[in-house]
């Protein structure tokens, strides 16, 4: 589990743009995650070789 804080206005923001997605705001932030440490790892895991 990750606690983030977030600037008042960002959050605002964000409620926004998970509502025209439909989905919600733990699911929109997992997805977002995923995708840039998915884009990140192999540049990640190579160093640690």
């Amino acid at each position: 589990m990750v606690h983030v804080r977030l600037d008042p206005e960002l959050h605002r923001r964000l409620r926004i743009v998970v509502a025209a997605e439909d989905t919600s705001m733990q699911d929109w932030l997992a997805r977002t995650v995923e995708k840039a440490v998915s884009e990140q790892w192999p540049n990640v895991a190579k160093e640690g070789e």
